[in-house]
Order: structure tokens, then C-alpha cells, then sequence
């Protein structure tokens, strides 16, 4: 079900709701309380692949390059599913979030 290997409960463990009002990297707002769902770890982290951008996303937010993963999610906006895709680091947050 949870699609490139992962299961739904690994899927539901990573969910999470925005906390403030987040601008993409598109221009779009996606308001605070937006349930992000169904989301995977593309590269970085425990996937074995390496993040392309990873040398410009440590020198642009700092942290370290093992730290670093870049996710999936879905999230609905005006009753569309719509896709994201964000970089996460624990200590830092979640940065460059857009819609793809």
C-alpha cells in the first residue's frame, strides 16, 4: 500500500499537521492546520540514497548532511490532493516546501 517500500504504518508515523501558515517555493500558502499525509522518505535518512542538493541545502540551512532527508507527502487543498515535496532535518524543521 504505502508505495516505494514503505508500509502505511511507517507512512502514519511520519504524518504531521503545519503548525503556522507555510509559503512554498511556488508562492502558494498552505494554511496552518494542513494535515500532511501518506509521506515517504525519497533520499537522505534511512534510504541508502543520497539527496542531490545536499551540499547547497547544508550551507543554505546548515546541520549535518546525515541529518537531512527530503519527503513526500499529500495534503488537500480546496478538496484537491494535492503533492509536496520538502527537505527535513529534526533540529532544523522543514525547508523549501513545494507542490509538485
Amino acid at each position: 500500500m504505502g508505495g516505494r517500500g514503505a508500509s502505511s504504518n511507517q507512512n502514519s508515523r511520519m504524518d504531521f499537521t503545519f503548525k503556522k501558515d507555510i509559503q512554498t517555493m511556488n508562492g502558494d500558502i498552505i494554511p496552518k492546520g494542513t494535515k500532511v499525509t501518506k509521506v515517504i522518505e525519497l533520499a537522505g535518512g534511512k534510504t541508502g540514497k543520497q539527496i542531490k542538493d545536499i551540499k547547497r541545502i547544508t550551507e543554505t540551512y546548515g546541520g549535518k548532511e546525515k541529518d537531512w532527508s527530503k519527503r513526500r507527502g499529500t495534503i488537500v487543498v480546496d478538496g484537491r490532493e494535492r503533492e509536496i515535496h520538502y527537505y527535513q532535518n529534526n533540529r532544523i524543521g522543514k525547508v523549501e516546501v513545494k507542490f509538485k
